[in-house]
């Protein structure tokens, strides 16, 4: 937390050198005028938003210092070589960086969109260790078996649970589902029936 103020304020530094040293030589077309005036909005505009949008538009901003300088500043022969090293400094420094995945359980394991296919006979969901039991009365009395993930989907994002014939649980994309085998499981995990679950 205190690293992400301290370049909070290193940027904000950065950036009143720059329009300040900017400043300093005075407006002599309106070009540099507009231009400055935009840079200044934006930096304004990137201060606030910091904690959302704002990291990424100074990536922009820093850029856009650097064509200024070089652009506008040289033709008149007073290339602010400290400025534009200002620039490239904080550049480098608000390059967009991936966001790094955060493990809900803090084991950084990959997390599976849905469990592993489980067998139901009868209605009842058969555990593991019994499934060759299970196969070996399908040898002698053949029972219908069918493969589902579960008997009950929830989103991630939600904390009530459907069951899966209901309109609302096809609408739950399928990175987002989260099944449960009964509704005790459910229930344990924070989750409250919707209308659909009898």
């Amino acid at each position: 937390m205190a690293s992400k103020i301290a370049k909070f304020f290193f940027q904000s530094l950065l950036l009143l050198v720059l329009l300040f040293g900017l400043s300093l030589k005075g407006f002599s077309t309106g070009a540099e005028l507009i231009a400055f005036s935009v840079l200044l909005l934006l930096c304004v505009g990137s201060l606030v938003t910091y904690k959302t949008s704002g990291k990424n538009m100074l990536f922009v901003i820093y850029s856009l210092f650097i064509i200024d300088i070089l652009v506008l500043w040289l033709p008149t022969n007073s290339l602010y070589f400290t400025l534009l090293l200002v620039s490239l400094l904080g550049l480098l420094i608000s390059v967009p960086r991936r966001s790094r995945k955060v493990c809900e359980d803090r084991t950084c394991e990959p997390m599976a969109s849905t469990p592993p296919p489980q067998k139901i006979v009868e209605g009842k969901v058969v555990p593991k260790a019994a499934e060759t039991k299970v196969e070996a009365k399908e040898t002698v009395a053949p029972a219908k078996a069918t493969f589902t993930p579960g008997k009950y989907v929830a989103s991630k994002r939600s904390n009530v649970y459907h069951e899966p014939r209901c309109e609302w649980a096809k609408k739950i994309q399928k990175a987002r589902r989260v099944w449960f085998v009964s509704r005790e499981e459910a229930l344990n995990k924070g989750y409250k029936k919707h209308d659909c679950v009898k």
